[in-house]
């Protein structure tokens, strides 16, 4: 019984000393599994040596054994499906956010638009009633052409569509 503890207990010191944690996962894991085939000789194991557990944990191990390692198993695919889909929620409020500061930068680019086109429109308005209004360019020109000034054109339309 002493070198069967003796042998646990080493195996859990090799796999803590290979510090998988570490190697496999940038964040770390809190513990690797470590699997003992025969369940009676886990707890004949434990009856010895009532510790064993605690010292496993310690070296951030934990012991499985054949009843409850599908349990584990499954434990652990959910744990990586939360992950999986932890990562890609991160993702999505990531690329939200990106998509938000574009939509804000599209919105001023297009106050900017408006503004440009509204400040064009009131100078092309102003432009039109100086050559168009009372005291506009047509008028004048075509005062002329009241007072005998002629030209091949006359501008008289242009007063007509426009008065």
């Amino acid at each position: 019984m002493k070198q069967h503890l003796s042998a646990i207990r080493k195996h859990i010191d090799e796999l803590s000393a290979k510090d998988y944690q570490a190697k496999l996962f940038k964040n770390g894991l809190e513990f690797v599994f470590m699997f003992i085939p025969i369940e009676y000789a886990y707890f004949a194991a434990l009856k010895e040596d009532k510790d064993l557990n605690a010292y496993a944990k310690s070296k951030k191990v934990a012991i499985v054994t054949p009843s409850n390692l599908f349990s584990v198993m499954q434990v652990v695919e959910q744990l990586w499906r939360v992950e999986r889909t932890s990562k890609m929620l991160e993702e999505i409020l990531k690329t939200g956010a990106d998509m938000h500061a574009r939509v804000s930068r599209f919105v001023e680019r297009m106050d900017g638009v408006k503004t440009a086109l509204t400040a064009a429109d009131k100078a092309y308005t102003e432009a039109d009633k100086a050559l168009r209004g009372n005291q506009g360019i047509i008028k004048a020109a075509a005062h002329l052409e009241e007072l005998g000034v002629s030209h091949k054109k006359t501008l008289t339309p242009y007063l007509e569509n426009n008065p």
